[in-house]
């Protein structure tokens, strides 16, 4: 029964723990002097090393003494902060409680959206100007086609100056693999990662490039699609060949393979 429970409360308030050496890696992170929130403080794993901090949990099983009992989807946007930091919940949108639900704004997400994401949002906009935001979450928010709207947004507030992955590694029992531990700064448009990667966006999608630019394939390559020919007995011949193309066999042997290539309908070939 205590396990069922302990699923059930994964499931709908996405509450995992966050291990003390994540806990201290990412207070490693935190530059700003100033006050500082935990918009879902669990057992308050970083309340515990932060003086005078505010915590929201909304869970009042586990909610520490000194945060406030409530849901950070209630909380005034009007308190803003120079650092945010926390690990929030991983809900599936389906399972999000309906209460929580109904606060909810749409207008960067759609009913495929994680709560995290949702919390990743507010939490840039209880940010003061230059605020830093340091989280732990998935890594899919990076392309995912949910949260394309949220990213383009994210771009537009700023740039995130520190990014970890984490890899396949388990770090919260039966829960999200995966994770990446980042930090953002509103209002810091230099695009810049700590250790000098460009942080671009395109098309939604969220990079992390050695190069400041993006290149189109089709700057370098003709893309088409590759050789049907219907005949490959005719249409295939080194000797009237007019045209090398990729075929299967370049991958295994590096040759190119000359077609005869016909440019108008009504040529002949016989």
């Amino acid at each position: 029964m205590e396990n069922f429970l302990y699923q059930l409360e994964i499931k709908t308030l996405g509450q995992v723990f966050t291990p003390k050496n994540i806990v201290d890696f990412m207070l490693t992170l935190k530059h700003n002097q100033g006050n500082v929130l935990e918009p879902s403080a669990g057992d308050g794993s970083f309340l515990k090393r932060l003086k005078k901090a505010v915590g929201i949990e909304i869970d009042p099983k586990i909610c520490p003494k000194n945060a406030l009992c409530m849901d950070f989807f209630d909380y005034p946007l009007e308190n803003q902060f120079d650092t945010i930091i926390g690990n929030p919940p991983y809900v599936k949108h389906k399972d999000i409680a309906p209460s929580t639900k109904e606060k909810l704004h749409y207008s960067l997400f759609d009913e495929r959206s994680n709560l995290y994401l949702f919390f990743i949002e507010k939490a840039i906009k209880h940010l003061k100007p230059k605020g830093e935001l340091i989280f732990i979450t998935p890594r899919d928010f990076l392309k995912s086609t949910s949260s394309v709207k949220l990213n383009e947004w994210i771009y537009k507030e700023g740039t995130i100056t520190h990014f970890f992955e984490l890899g396949d590694q388990k770090i919260f029992p039966n829960a999200m693999p995966n994770c990446v531990i980042f930090r953002f700064c509103k209002g810091d448009f230099s695009r810049i990662t700590n250790d000098g990667l460009q942080f671009v966006c395109k098309k939604g999608i969220l990079y992390f490039l050695n190069q400041s630019y993006t290149q189109k394939l089709s700057e370098v390559f003709k893309v088409k699609v590759g050789a049907v020919s219907g005949c490959d007995k005719i249409f295939k011949n080194e000797t009237y060949g007019n045209l090398e193309f990729v075929t299967s066999i370049t991958k295994r042997t590096n040759v190119l393979e000359k077609m005869v290539f016909v440019n108008k309908p009504n040529d002949y070939l016989l």
